[in-house]
């Protein structure tokens, strides 16, 4: 997760996170943050977002209140 965050290439032997497990790792994050205190998220130029990062903003949507 730290990799992908960070940009940076995985350590040797470390395995790559699926899309579903970084979405869920996400979620996670924002449950955390959203249970202190009220979080905004923006999104800019989410066109030219690829699959795994539209994945992740659907997933995000999820957790949203009706």
């Amino acid at each position: 997760f730290h990799a992908w965050i960070a940009a940076e290439p995985l350590a040797p032997g470390e395995p790559a996170l699926a899309s579903d497990g970084l979405a869920a790792a996400f979620c996670a994050v924002a449950r955390g943050l959203c249970a202190r205190r009220p979080v905004m998220l923006v999104l800019e130029d989410l066109h030219h977002a690829n699959a795994d990062g539209r994945a992740i903003v659907l997933a995000l949507a999820r957790l949203a209140p009706a």
